[in-house]
């Protein structure tokens, strides 16, 4: 937990002193006003995300539901394939997030954010973030991976939400050679757009890979940068206050 601290604390402001050197996009809103709302909400997630997915993985651990031991792969064997199947499961989480209206009511909070910038990426709802890890750490227990198994996603997964949610411009040909493989800042603006053909595509977490072979890909030599950023339905001053962010799901 202390690594997975310091990592998001090192990453935070790290990107945060370096976006406005290398912004990407120029920021619309009050950036102060921003910062409190997503850092409100991320108070309460990282409580949960801290304490609730370890909770029950050492509870499955040695379960007799377990489908699969994975703790027989060892270490090295074991973490790779918890990397795969995270992120090819999480593609899927994602995409249902969209698809599925239930999910899309918790899930839009996180793209109602009119401008886009490393505190994006804490912007979540806590019930969304609540069912999702209780969901995958189940799924987790099911296939039988330790903690172990999962610190290198855990920490990639951290490191690249903060990095693909910056406002971070990469050379275009070091980007274009990147989002072969990985989710960069540019790929993932896409799908933070304000018009849904581009926000329900390039549901990657880490891999653009799912994205591709599923083809849910959008590539940013096709698609220009987003006119703007958020949802139409809440783009008021009121709908971007923290207290109508915790009701969002049920307005």
């Amino acid at each position: 937990m202390e690594l997975y601290g310091l990592v998001t604390l090192v990453g935070v402001f790290l990107l945060l002193a370096l976006e406005p050197v290398l912004a990407r996009n120029p920021l619309h809103h009050p950036r102060l006003d921003r910062w409190c709302n997503n850092i409100g909400l991320a108070f309460t997630n990282e409580l949960i995300r801290f304490f609730l997915p370890l909770a029950l993985a050492l509870v499955a651990v040695d379960g007799p539901w377990q489908a699969f031991n994975a703790s027989s792969l060892g270490l090295l064997w074991g973490a790779l394939l918890a990397f795969i199947i995270m992120d090819f499961s999480l593609y899927w989480v994602h995409r249902c997030s969209h698809e599925l209206r239930w999910l899309w009511r918790l899930h839009r909070t996180h793209h109602s954010d009119l401008d886009m910038d490393v505190t994006t990426s804490f912007r979540h709802h806590p019930g969304e973030v609540g069912l999702k890890l209780v969901l995958m750490s189940g799924f987790i227990g099911l296939l039988g991976f330790t903690p172990a198994h999962l610190l290198t996603y855990v920490l990639l997964h951290r490191c690249f939400a903060l990095w693909s949610h910056s406002n971070i411009r990469l050379p275009e040909g070091l980007e274009r050679q990147l989002a072969k493989v990985l989710v960069t800042p540019r790929v993932h603006q896409i799908h933070h757009s304000a018009w849904q053909p581009e926000t329900d595509s390039n549901y990657g977490q880490i891999l653009t890979l799912w994205d591709r072979l599923f083809k849910t890909y959008l590539s940013p030599d096709q698609v220009p940068c987003p006119a703007r950023f958020g949802l139409e339905d809440f783009r008021s001053a009121e709908d971007q206050r923290l207290s109508a962010l915790f009701a969002q799901p049920i307005r």
